[in-house]
């Protein structure tokens, strides 16, 4: 509808020139979603390799904490150790000396 020749609302005005947005092709409206990725499916996942080492749960007396060595099960060597044996030795110290403090105190 035209009143003094000012246009009011939107009717038969394409909705580009009412400001609507414009999509990527040019034309007014939302943005077309993106066509999921045709081809050749991605390959599963890889089976873990063979494990060649063994845990050995052991409990530290005086920390009293509960220790884990992983030792390699072709030579027996320690490959880690969880805590970390100075970790262990830190608390064993920090233990003896909380004892001391209690046992001088009583």
């Amino acid at each position: 509808m035209t009143v003094d020749g000012v246009s009011s609302g939107t009717s038969g005005v394409p909705p580009t020139a009412a400001g609507a947005p414009i999509g990527p092709s040019g034309s007014a409206g939302p943005k077309p979603r993106a066509r999921a990725a045709r081809g050749k499916a991605p390959d599963p996942p890889r089976p873990d390799p063979p494990v060649h080492t063994r845990a050995h749960f052991f409990f530290d007396e005086e920390t009293k904490r509960t220790a884990i060595v992983i030792v390699d099960k072709a030579s027996g060597k320690v490959v880690r150790q969880i805590p970390p044996e100075e970790i262990l030795q830190l608390a064993r110290m920090y233990a003896r000396g909380l004892g001391l403090v209690f046992e001088t105190q009583g």
